[in-house]
C-alpha cells in the first residue's frame, strides 16, 4: 500500500512540474507540489529511506515558505508550513536528532496554537493542534518527564472531547481521542497511579469499539489503543 501511494505521488508531482515548466506559477499549484512533496518524503519515510525523504521534505517546506511570504495571511499556507515542520520532526526522531526533532515539533506546535486561536470553530486546525499536542507528550515522556506529558495529553483530551462532540460521527475524531487517553493512561501508571488509569484505559476502549461496530474493517482501529 506505502509502495503504491509513492508512485501516485510521484505521478501527482510529474504532473505539477509540468504545468509549473509551461504555465503560470499560480499560488494554488505551488500549494499543490507542497504538499506531494510533503506525501512523497512521508511515503520514503515509512520504508526507511530517510536520506531520499530529506529533500522532499526541504522542498515541501521551503515551497510553504515562499506560499506564505507571497500571502502572510491565508490559513492553508500557514498549515501547509506547520505540516512541513512536523515532517521535519519525524524525519529526525526517526535519525535520534531529538533536538532537531523537538525544534521542530515546537514551530509546528506553535503555529497550530495561533490557527486555533485564530479560528477556535476550525476543526482541522484543532486537530492538527491535537496531534501536535499529542506528539509532544510523547517526547516528554520519552524524556521522562511524566507531569509534563500529562498536562500535554489532557489538553489533546479535551481538543478531543469537543470535536466528538461536535461530530461524534466522524471515527477519527474518536480513535484520536481514545489514543490520548490510553497515552495519558500509559503516563499516569509510571508514575504509580495505576488506579487512575484504569478509567482512562476503559473509556478508550469503549471509544474504539464503538468506531469497530461502525466499520469492523477499518484499518486505523489499532491507532485507539497505540
Amino acid at each position: 500500500r506505502i509502495t503504491d501511494g509513492l508512485a501516485a505521488a510521484r505521478a501527482s508531482l510529474a504532473f505539477d512540474e509540468r504545468v509549473l515548466a509551461h504555465g503560470p506559477q499560480s499560488l494554488p499549484l505551488r500549494q499543490d507540489l507542497a504538499s506531494v512533496h510533503g506525501r512523497i518524503g512521508m511515503f520514503l519515510m515509512k520504508l526507511g529511506d530517510h536520506d531520499a525523504a530529506l529533500p522532499h521534505f526541504q522542498q515541501g517546506y521551503d515551497l510553504a515558505v515562499t506560499l506564505l511570504e507571497a500571502d502572510p495571511a491565508n490559513v492553508t499556507f500557514q498549515r501547509r508550513l506547520s505540516n512541513g515542520h512536523s515532517h521535519f520532526a519525524h524525519l529526525y526522531a526517526r535519525q535520534d536528532d531529538h533536538v532537531a526533532a523537538w525544534r521542530h515539533q515546537q514551530a509546528a506546535l506553535a503555529l497550530r496554537q495561533r490557527l486555533v486561536d485564530q479560528n477556535p470553530t476550525d476543526r482541522q486546525a484543532s486537530t492538527d493542534l491535537m496531534v501536535s499536542e499529542l506528539e509532544t507528550g510523547d517526547v516528554l515522556a520519552r524524556r521522562g518527564d511524566f507531569a509534563a506529558a500529562i498536562d500535554m495529553y489532557r489538553r489533546a483530551i479535551a481538543r478531543g472531547e469537543s470535536l466528538v462532540a461536535a461530530d461524534a460521527r466522524y471515527v477519527y475524531y474518536r480513535l484520536t481521542l481514545a489514543s490520548s487517553l490510553t497515552r495519558l493512561a500509559r503516563a499516569l501508571t509510571s508514575l504509580g497511579r495505576a488506579e487512575d488509569a484504569r478509567p482512562l484505559v476503559a473509556r478508550a476502549s469503549d471509544l474504539v469499539q464503538s468506531a469497530s461496530s461502525a466499520d469492523p474493517a477499518d484499518g486505523r482501529l489499532r491507532l485507539g489503543l497505540a
